[in-house]
Order: structure tokens, then sequence, then C-alpha cells
């Protein structure tokens, strides 16, 4: 049975509803440890058999780096992070901060770290189209 779960930023600008058939401890929450999200710490998780709707696309600022596959998402107004959405074969994939989430269990210490750096274009498109959550912006 799917929930759906509500998020948001900080000034409301922005929201998010992700629906999953998974319990929350099941999304492998997880930090990124490359040089720009050690700054930022989110947790991020993702579901790709989920779905994940985003509003508020024009409160968002968008920020690119590295290989530039990936659109690095903040509200331009209260300047939280969303989380990142790339573009593969036309269709939306995300990967969400878990703490725009005020009801799911995120901790820290239970979070993977993963660095991507060394990951090749291909090999982080590949990975993103397997395990990022398909998502409809709005």
């Amino acid at each position: 049975m799917a929930e759906t779960f509500k998020g948001n930023c900080h000034c409301g600008a922005v929201q998010i509803a992700f629906e999953t058939a998974l319990a929350p401890e099941k999304l492998g929450f997880r930090l990124c440890e490359c040089s720009y999200c050690r700054k930022l710490a989110p947790v991020y998780f993702a579901d790709p058999h989920g779905i994940a709707r985003l509003s508020g696309m024009g409160r968002l600022g968008i920020y690119r780096f590295g290989h530039q596959t990936a659109d690095f998402v903040h509200c331009q107004t209260c300047f939280v992070y969303v989380g990142a959405i790339c573009e593969i074969d036309g269709r939306a994939y995300a990967v969400l901060n878990a703490r725009l989430f005020d009801d799911l269990p995120v901790s820290d210490s239970a979070s993977a770290a993963f660095d991507y750096d060394a990951e090749s274009m291909d090999d982080r498109i590949e990975r993103r189209a397997q395990r990022w959550t398909p998502v409809t912006l709005v």
C-alpha cells in the first residue's frame, strides 16, 4: 500500500509530495561525501518505484557543477536545499533532501555515506536512472 509523504522548504514556496510503497526505514537514507554536499549536509533518499511531485518550480534556484548532469535546486526565497534533478531520455528523476519532510524519521548516524566523485559520467547517469525517483515538475 502506497503512502504519501509531504515536504516543503522553510517558507513553503516549494512543496513536495512523495509517494512510495516502501516503509521509511527502507528508503536507504544516505549522505553524499562530495565537496558540495559536505557543505550542505543533506540526507538523500529516493525510490525508483515511487513518484515525486515537486511544486514551485518558478521559485527554484538551480546550480550545476562537476559533470553538469544534474540540477541542484534550492528555494530562492528561504534558500533551503531541496535536492537534485536530472533528465534522462526525456524523463525527470530526483533525489530528495529528507530534511524537508517532517514525517520521515531521519537519523544522520544511521545514514550510509557515499562519494561519487570518481564515478564516470555514463555510470552516474545509469545509477540515477536505476535509483532516483521519477519526478513531475509543476
